[in-house]
This record gives C-alpha cells, sequence and structure tokens, in this order.
C-alpha cells in the first residue's frame, strides 16, 4: 500500500493497481475504487463507490451500470 501526499491509499500488484478483498484505491473524501489488473472490476457489488451514495458498477474495465444517489439507475 502506498499513501500519496494527498492521503489517497493505491494498492498494486505487479505494476497494476488490484487489491484482494478490498478497494484498490481510497481517496480522503471516502471515494473508492476496486481493481483487479489494472482494470476497474468487482464481482460483488459496485466497482466505484462515491461519497455521495452513487456508485458504478464494472467488470474487466467495462461500466454497465450507474445509480445515482437519488435512486436513478443507468444502464450503460
Amino acid at each position: 500500500m502506498i499513501e500519496r501526499p494527498d492521503g489517497t491509499k493505491v494498492w498494486y500488484q505487479r505494476g497494476y493497481l488490484h487489491r484482494e478483498g478490498g478497494p484498490a484505491v481510497e481517496k480522503p473524501d471516502g471515494t473508492k475504487l476496486w481493481y483487479r489488473n489494472g482494470y476497474l472490476h468487482r464481482e460483488d457489488g459496485p466497482a466505484i463507490e462515491f461519497p455521495s451514495g452513487t456508485r458504478a458498477w464494472c467488470k474487466d474495465g467495462r461500466l454497465y451500470k450507474i445509480e445515482y444517489s437519488n435512486g436513478e439507475i443507468e444502464l450503460v
């Protein structure tokens, strides 16, 4: 794990953003991003969580669903 000067925490494996069992990027504002082998990816939930409550689902780097904090859902 590397902590950047702005407080962002990032995890790498073999040079790629990657973390098992948690987000590979955690920003000080509460934003969390899950990566697998350098691609936004999460099997069991959203790959991106924003502090506003908006969440985005990605697999193998491809965005396929956004759920906004107001409950609106967009399929991409």
